[in-house]
C-alpha cells in the first residue's frame, strides 16, 4: 500500500536579534569583545589622532581617551576600536530610543529592525595590513577594511519617559559604553541629587591613504535626510576630503559637584525640588507585581526587557504617591529567566537585573 505523506507549507514570522558593537566602555563587557586596528597614512601624515572632548575639555592623555571614556587608542600610524558585543532585536524599545542620531558597528548579516546598514571603505596605509581579534564578520579587514555600521534615527520624545538618555545595551549596564553620535549637551539626575549621568563627546581623526585614495561610502539606499543625519558625525575630511572624521559620544556617572558648568546649567535648569532629589528603586519582579519604593510622587514608567534587549512589558501608573507600591502587570506567557526592570518618575531613572520564576 502506497502511503501518502502530505505536504504542509508553514509560514511563519521571525525576529532573530542581530550581533552589534558598542565601543566598550570603563567596565569589562559582559561577554564577547572584538577588536579593529586600522593602519593609517605612515607619511605626510597630519596623525591619527584625538581631535577634543567638547563637553568636558581634559587634557589628552597620549595613546587613549582619558576616563571617562571609550577604549580607542592612537598614534601616528593606526587607530585601535574595541567593542563589546550585544544581541539586539530592535532599535524600536525605550532602551535605543533617543532624541539625537547614533550608529553602532554591525556584526551580522543585517542591522536590527529600526536601524538602516551604512558601509565605510578605508582605504588605508599601502603595503600594510589592518587587524582584528574576534569574530567581526561582516567586516572585512585586510589590506583595506570594509567597515559596517547600523544607523539609528532619533526619535519623537513627547516626554522625558519616551526615550532614553542613552542607548542601553542588554547586560551591560545602564549606560556603560560607547556609540557613533554627534552627542547633545546633556545630563540627566539618576541616583539622587549627588549623581548625574552626562553625555561627553569626542571627535577623532583618522587619515587615510593619500595616494591613490579610494575611500568611499554605501548608503545601502538610505533616504538623503538619514544620510545628512549620519554625516554629521561620520564623514570625509582632511585636505582633500580623502580622510574620514568622526564624533563619539559616552556618558558617564558620577557626582553632581563634578560636572562641567554647561551640563551643570542644563540640571539646574529643570524643574527639580526637594522632595524629587532621590530616584525611584526597584524592590523586586515576580508574576503578579512589580514592586517599587517611590521617594516622591509623581507619574511612573516601568519597563521590563529581556537580556536580548527586548521589552516585554511597558507599565505606567500615574499620580502614585511617595512609598512602596506592587504594581501590577500580565506576565503571561514570557518565559522564566533574567530581566532588567526599569523606573522612570520625574526625569530619574533607576535600573536592577532580576529572575522571574
Amino acid at each position: 500500500m502506497n502511503k501518502i505523506y502530505p505536504l504542509v507549507l508553514i509560514a511563519a514570522s521571525m525576529c532573530f536579534a542581530a550581533r552589534i558593537g558598542a565601543l566598550k566602555g570603563e567596565n569589562a563587557c559582559p561577554g564577547e569583545t572584538v577588536t579593529i586596528k586600522l593602519n593609517t597614512e605612515d607619511d605626510d601624515n597630519p596623525s591619527t589622532r584625538i581631535l577634543s572632548q567638547r563637553r568636558d575639555r581634559r587634557d589628552v592623555t597620549p595613546g587613549s581617551i582619558p576616563v571617562p571614556g571609550v577604549y580607542i587608542s592612537e598614534d601616528k600610524t593606526s587607530i585601535t576600536f574595541k567593542y563589546c558585543v550585544f544581541n539586539v532585536l530592535n532599535f524600536n524599545n525605550i532602551n535605543y530610543k533617543t532624541k539625537y542620531d547614533y550608529a553602532v558597528l554591525l556584526l551580522d548579516d543585517a542591522c536590527p529592525t529600526g536601524s538602516y546598514k551604512v558601509k565605510r571603505h578605508h582605504d588605508t596605509e599601502d603595503g600594510k595590513d589592518n587587524y582584528s581579534w574576534g569574530n567581526v564578520y561582516p567586516n572585512e579587514i585586510g589590506h583595506n577594511a570594509d567597515l559596517y555600521y547600523c544607523f539609528v534615527p532619533k526619535k519623537t520624545c513627547p516626554t522625558p519617559y519616551d526615550c532614553s538618555f542613552a542607548p542601553s545595551f542588554p547586560g551591560g549596564g545602564l549606560y556603560e559604553n560607547g556609540f557613533f553620535a554627534y552627542a547633545p549637551n546633556y545630563a540627566e539626575l539618576s541616583g539622587g541629587a549627588s549623581q548625574v549621568y552626562t553625555l561627553f563627546e569626542t571627535q577623532i581623526f583618522i587619515d587615510d591613504e593619500n595616494s591613490r585614495n579610494e575611500n568611499s561610502w554605501d548608503y545601502y539606499g538610505l533616504s538623503s535626510t538619514y544620510r545628512t543625519a549620519f554625516n554629521k558625525f561620520m564623514y570625509n575630511a582632511g585636505e582633500r576630503r580623502k580622510d574620514t572624521e568622526m564624533y563619539v559620544a559616552y556618558s558617564y556617572h558620577r557626582p553632581n559637584g563634578g560636572l562641567n558648568k554647561t551640563a551643570a546649567e542644563e540640571v539646574v535648569a529643570k524643574p527639580v525640588n526637594a522632595e524629587q532629589l532621590s530616584a525611584p528603586m526597584v524592590k523586586g519582579l515576580d508574576r503578579s507585581a512589580v514592586a517599587v519604593e517611590l521617594k516622591s510622587a509623581g507619574d511612573v514608567r516601568i519597563t521590563v526587557a529581556n537580556v536580548k534587549g527586548a521589552v516585554v512589558a511597558n507599565i505606567v501608573e500615574n499620580n502614585l504617591q511617595a512609598g512602596v507600591h506592587q504594581i501590577k502587570w500580565n506576565s503571561g506567557i514570557v518565559p522564566n529567566g533574567r530581566y532588567i526592570v526599569t523606573v522612570k518618575q520625574n526625569g530619574m531613572v533607576n535600573a536592577k537585573n532580576v529572575i522571574l520564576k
